[in-house]
């Protein structure tokens, strides 16, 4: 279990051409960081020899940035030829809800 406060949790996801010890080396960054992984998705897509992966982790106790993560991430990222994101999971995002005034939308659906 980790010290890390409620309020850091990441989230990591991968798409990276399958060979192996990707796995091992996302792992090891997240020990040599301090982090905890909370929950964990591997799909291996092995007709494209493709491996998309989905991990949730908690931060370091010390609270280490999300910038800093992304960059010492991006050595690992770039050995295994990755397409990744990392984002803090705790920030809610910029959401915008669009409505109308006229009804169309809502007599599509009542003749039915």
């Amino acid at each position: 279990m980790s010290d890390a406060p409620a309020n850091s949790h990441f989230v990591l996801t991968v798409r990276c051409p399958e060979r192996p010890g990707i796995l091992h080396a996302i792992t090891s960054f997240f020990v040599e960081h301090g982090c905890d992984i909370s929950e964990h998705q591997q799909f291996d897509n092995t007709f494209h020899g493709q491996v998309f992966l989905r991990t949730g982790f908690t931060g370091p106790p010390a609270g280490i940035p999300v910038e800093r993560l992304r960059a010492a991430f991006t050595p690992t990222g770039d050995a295994f030829q990755m397409a990744w994101q990392l984002y803090d999971a705790s920030r809610r995002p910029r959401l915008l809800i669009m409505v109308s005034r006229f009804d169309h939308c809502l007599t599509d659906q009542a003749g039915r």
